[in-house]
């Protein structure tokens, strides 16, 4: 089902760039990619009649074989059912694409010189806390004893911390050919660095350079095919590093030492044991087994209120609903409410909170937006906003409380870059004929996309 609209779209003039397999199949592909390695590892033992080992979850202590394959084929039908109901919102949802929005787009020198300053401000701002919290390695080790209690209370700051990456994606949406610019990769360099130092994320640190991969594909209509397979390998080897660093508080080493003392074999190492920890404690199968039982039945949308109350810092609403990460630590594995989260798929917290129907109605709904964006964001093409936002929405946007709360702040975080550049002189341009290879029925590219440069 995943290479479906591959083949469907196989001759599509948008190719890997159309949005369905963007924020189906390919995004998903490149951020899950050690999973995906695992998978494939294990598909590869059935094929050459290898047994199979009964995978083993906390979540679900003393139950029997039948009882975890049974609920690992329920969840895969549950994930068969949302991919379908994705695919068929989009194709359902068609409507006429409006005429296209007069461009008026800033000029880049000038827009360039406010996103610098932006940048700036937040690394001074994550500087500062670090050293509030007694310098880089002090923070970063301290993350090894868990980022939920280490991090309670900072969320504002880690937010705001982002603001130099939004900044970053819209400096390569308005100048993509800054894309080998010393001054930008200096950049892209130091904000990758300092996501993962703000709350030791090693996912939200390597989605920048790949968000940013996202964004100069869409804005040059083309794909960095070279520069992907080249750093792909560099990336999967980080995963392992970057982990190696933040449990060093495990080890008795500070982060420094661990940095200079790993290797790619003991990188490598690392991510095969944080596959194995992070599947006995994966909320999925438990969920989906006894998701009902532990709760005395549907959750009704009550997992979804974080997502509503994210933007009230906890500081304030000091008992603001925790996500559906935490309250499955709570209930299935005895966690209290600061200690950490677990990630829990969109399909499955759709299922816990509505059932088979939840999962159908929602998938929809969530095929019907990939198609709203789409159409917005061709309206406003070259628009560094508008190409900021549909990769952030085709990377970000998912109908699950995680994503939700992430793209609400990220919304937020450009909406503040966009006031800061509000008194940046713009330029009007006449509008473009519906002809691109992101316009429907279109052949070239747009005269007003080079407008910027």
């Amino acid at each position: 089902l995943l290479l479906l609209p591959i083949l469907v779209l196989s001759n599509h003039r948008l190719g890997i760039l159309h949005p369905l397999l963007m924020a189906v199949v390919v995004w998903p592909l490149i951020s899950q990619l050690p999973q995906v390695i695992q998978d494939l590892g294990g598909w590869g033992g059935v094929l050459v009649g290898l047994p199979v080992n009964v995978p083993f979850y906390l979540g679900l202590p003393s139950h029997s074989p039948t009882t975890v394959w049974m609920a690992t084929a329920k969840y895969n039908t549950i994930e068969i059912i949302a991919l379908l109901c994705t695919y068929a919102g989009f194709w359902l949802f068609k409507v006429r694409p409006k005429p296209r929005l007069p461009l008026v787009l800033p000029d880049s020198r000038v827009f360039q010189g406010v996103l610098l300053s932006l940048i700036g401000l937040s690394l001074l701002v994550l500087l500062a806390f670090v050293y509030s919290r007694g310098g880089i390695i002090a923070h970063v080790t301290s993350l090894g004893l868990g980022r939920f209690r280490e991090l309670s209370g900072a969320g504002p700051i880690i937010v705001a911390s982002r603001l130099g990456t939004i900044a970053l994606y819209l400096w390569i949406a308005a100048r993509p050919d800054d894309a080998k610019s010393p001054i930008f990769l200096a950049c892209l360099a130091a904000i990758t660095v300092t996501q993962f130092i703000s709350n030791g994320s090693r996912s939200r640190a390597l989605e920048v350079p790949m968000v940013a991969g996202v964004i100069w594909a869409l804005r040059k209509q083309r794909v960095p095919w070279r520069t992907a397979l080249i750093l792909a390998p560099f990336l999967f080897v980080s995963l392992g590093l970057l982990g190696a660093v933040r449990s060093s508080t495990w080890t008795g080493q500070d982060a420094g030492e661990v940095w200079s003392s790993t290797g790619i074999e003991e990188s490598l190492l690392h991510v095969q044991q944080e596959l194995e920890g992070r599947r006995a404690i994966s909320a999925q199968i438990p969920i989906v087994a006894r998701g009902f039982e532990v709760t005395g039945g549907p959750m009704l949308g009550s997992t979804y209120m974080a997502a509503l109350g994210a933007i009230v810092p906890r500081t304030i609403w000091e008992d603001k609903p925790r996500g559906p990460g935490s309250l499955y630590a709570q209930m299935f594995l005895g966690a209290s409410s600061e200690a950490f989260g677990t990630p829990v798929a969109p399909p499955t917290e759709m299922y816990w909170n509505f059932g088979i129907g939840g999962v159908l109605l929602l998938s929809l709904l969530y095929g019907a937006l990939i198609r709203i964006a789409y159409n917005a964001f061709w309206r406003r093409f070259p628009s560094p906003f508008a190409v900021v936002f549909f990769a952030l929405f085709l990377t970000g946007f998912k109908i699950g409380t995680i994503p939700l709360v992430d793209f609400e702040q990220s919304l937020g975080l450009l909406g503040v870059c966009y006031i800061a550049t509000f008194l940046v002189p713009r330029r009007k341009y006449a509008v473009a004929k519906p002809r691109g290879r992101f316009a429907p029925g279109a052949a070239a590219m747009p005269a007003a996309g080079a407008a910027l440069q």
